[in-house]
Order: structure tokens, then C-alpha cells, then sequence
């Protein structure tokens, strides 16, 4: 099943329908009959798809890449990003995670999309870390004035293909928190969320931050806690 295949039959209907008063009601219904039973059954293929699981969802967003574009031709800006894409996806995948995709200057990751592990909050933790040293590595061997914000959020996601291109990705409330978390950590920062901190609290070293009032799908915009990790606690 594609999005493309329930695109084209829902025109194909749509163009039946247009006919109807040329072609009449007996042709258009008979033929839009078959043509709404595989319908139906490929929509609900693409629900089967979907699955809901409890996964950590990150976000990453490169501070000063602009201010470094204009001062390099594209060339030689894609030859950095590649090689500092390059460090960060390795302390993400070394820590189990998966890139979901990269946006620009920013980068999404999930823990728990295709194998569950009770230790997936700390894993992305421990990468956000990772991050943030590897970031400041390039900065130092390359001279280049780069920095990282990082959010970090667990929760229960929607796991299946969107959109017209069936790209696989995560949706949910989860999602939209972290992707929030990640707009609020301060420049070399890593944000995270309650439910994250739940699961690794004594791990880390972290500092309670104001809390932040968020809307969520179906429910009233309200306050939730959000921590500012510093440090691995040995």
C-alpha cells in the first residue's frame, strides 16, 4: 500500500463523481462500489502500519551555522556540516539510537523505535552528551564558532509512514515536547523532559528548571517540568 495509491483512486472517484450526470447513477454508483471497498481496505492497511510505542525522542539544533554560511561559499559549508553530522550521528547511533532525519542545521533521533531497552532515556542522555563533546571537538580542531541546543523527551509515540513520500518518522505529543525542549536549552545545553528524568534521576547530575506550559493534543495548555543536565554522575 502507498499514499499514492489512495491519492490516485480517490480522484479516480472523484472524477466518477463529476461525470454523474452525464454518465448517470447506475454506471457511476456500480463503478464506485469496488473502487470504495479497496478504499477502505487500503486505508486500513495504513493504519496496521502504525504502531504506538513508548520511545525517547531527541532534538538537535546548530546554533551559529548561519552567521558561518555567510562567511563561506555553499561548497565548503556542506564539506563542514557533512564532517560535523559526521561526529554527532556517531554518538547517537554508539549509543543505540536511531537518526530519524536531519532538517537543515538540526537533527532528530529515536531510542525504542525498533528495539525497546529499559535503559533507552539514559542511552539518549548519555548521547546528548556525547553530542555536545563532539561538538565542541570540531570546534576546537576545525576553528569553526559552532554550538548545539538539545532536547530530550519519553513518552508514547506514533511509529509508521506519513505523508505523500511514506516516510517512516515518530508523531505524537512526545515528539512536540522534545522538539519544545530543544527550542528552550540554552546554547550547549541539554534539555529534558519529566518523563525522561523519571527514568534517569541519579544518573545525572541536573538542575530543576522553570517550568515550561506546553499544549498537548486534546487537552488544555498547562506546566511541565523541565532539567538542565550538567554532567554524568561517576
Amino acid at each position: 500500500m502507498t499514499t499514492t495509491e489512495i491519492d490516485q483512486l480517490k480522484a479516480g472517484m472523484a472524477a466518477l463523481e463529476a461525470q454523474r450526470a452525464i454518465l448517470g447513477d447506475a454506471i457511476v454508483d456500480s463503478a464506485l462500489g469496488p473502487m470504495s471497498e479497496k478504499l477502505a481496505a487500503l486505508e486500513a492497511a495504513g493504519r496496521a502500519d502504525q504502531q504506538r510505542k513508548q520511545a525517547t525522542v531527541l532534538f538537535a539544533d546548530v546554533s551559529g551555522f548561519t552567521a558561518m554560511s555567510e562567511t563561506m561559499d555553499a561548497e565548503e559549508v556542506a564539506g563542514v556540516m557533512n564532517d560535523l553530522w559526521a561526529a554527532v550521528d556517531r554518538a547517537i547511533t554508539e549509543q543505540g539510537g536511531r537518526i530519524d532525519k536531519h532538517i537543515g542545521d538540526a537533527v532528530m533521533a529515536l531510542w525504542g523505535a525498533d528495539v525497546a531497552r529499559e535503559d533507552d532515556p539514559e542511552r539518549a542522555v548519555r548521547a546528548a552528551l556525547a553530542m555536545q563533546a563532539a561538538i565542541n571537538t570540531f570546534c576546537e580542531t576545525r576553528g569553526a564558532s559552532l554550538a548545539m541546543r538539545i532536547g530530550v523527551n519519553t513518552g508514547p509515540v506514533v511509529l509508521g509512514a506519513v505523508g505523500t513520500t511514506g516516510e517512516f518518522t515518530a508523531i505524537g505529543d512526545a515528539v512536540n515536547l522534545a522538539s519544545r525542549l530543544e527550542h528552550a536549552a540554552p546554547v550547549g545545553g541539554v534539555l529534558i523532559g519529566h518523563d525522561t528524568y523519571r527514568h534517569v534521576r541519579g544518573i545525572f547530575d541536573v538542575v530543576a528548571q522553570t517550568p515550561m506550559t506546553v499544549s498537548y493534543t486534546h487537552l488544555r495548555a498547562h506546566e511541565t517540568d523541565s532539567y538542565l543536565v550538567c554532567r554524568l554522575l561517576l
